[in-house]
């Protein structure tokens, strides 16, 4: 079973130095196992992605026996569909720990996740806030799996549209959820984490919702536990908050970073800093 985050062996410690360690490490499983029930619906709707595309493969090829190419893909398919269905399981499990081969790590471009994640989006939910990516990175591909950062921007994209919903004029016109890549100067990108890229990526995501006070926007800069609302009810700026933390652990698991700033009923910015590659002709190619 994976161990909540900084958990050590009490045994030998004071009694009062034990209390005070216990209590920090029962907060740390609490927010943990918090976190991992956040991340379970993006999990549950990828994984049925995947199974229902390679469902849609092997019925096709089932209907037409005497065209054996379409077995092969399907076969193809499969052996696709569990390698990323492992990926997100390390992920979902191990959100702290890096776990992509970057030798092996396939390499895709910012607009191709893009592309992916989009297409969960319903359409006119598409239409009316104008999801479209200026992206200016093009040749650049994140260090990282593909299927995390696909991750993490579906959870961005998600709390964009909750943090609308929440806004007191949610049916105005001119709401937007605005995303932009860029690449990041060589300056920005020598401090990796355990990186040896010296490519990065910006990548923006900006809306127009009901945003966060500067104290919850500090804490989550900070890593720290977002205040709730002294009423404690159920609050579509404490689930921001939450989903926040998780796509922080998943960048810092990348070996990226993220820098949050927001106000209330104007709307919250999103920065992403991400270690990168720069493909060559060839692998621009077969992304395209």
């Amino acid at each position: 079973m994976h161990r909540a985050p900084d958990e050590t062996n009490l045994s030998d410690q004071p009694d009062e130095v034990r209390a005070e360690m216990a209590t920090t490490q029962a907060l740390a499983r609490a927010s943990h196992l918090a976190e991992l029930g956040a991340m379970a619906p993006l999990y549950a709707h990828e994984v049925n992605n995947l199974l229902t595309q390679l469902s849609a493969r092997a019925q096709l090829a089932q209907m037409r026996p005497g065209q054996p190419e379409l077995a092969t893909q399907t076969l193809q398919a499969v052996g696709d569909c569990c390698r990323r269905i492992e990926q997100l399981t390390q992920i979902f499990l191990l959100p702290d720990t890096p776990t992509d081969d970057h030798a092996q790590c396939e390499r895709v471009e910012i607009n191709e996740i893009h592309r992916r994640v989009i297409a969960g989006v319903r359409a006119d939910d598409r239409d009316r806030l104008g999801l479209e990516l200026n992206d200016l990175s093009t040749g650049l591909a994140p260090d990282t799996m593909p299927i995390m950062i696909e991750q993490i921007l579906s959870n961005l994209i998600i709390n964009a549209l909750r943090a609308i919903d929440e806004h007191p004029e949610p049916r105005d016109p001119h709401h937007r959820i605005m995303l932009e890549s860029r690449p990041l100067p060589p300056s920005a990108c020598s401090t990796w984490n355990n990186r040896s890229s010296t490519h990065g990526i910006e990548l923006i995501i900006e809306d127009t919702g009901v945003g966060m006070t500067p104290r919850q926007v500090s804490q989550l800069n900070s890593g720290q536990a977002i205040d709730l609302p002294s009423t404690r009810s159920k609050s579509k700026i404490e689930r921001h908050g939450l989903g926040l933390r998780v796509c922080r652990k998943l960048l810092a698991a990348a070996g990226g970073s993220m820098r949050c700033d927001s106000s209330l009923n104007q709307g919250t910015r999103i920065a992403l800093l991400l270690p990168a590659i720069k493909l060559d002709q060839k692998q621009l190619r077969h992304a395209a």
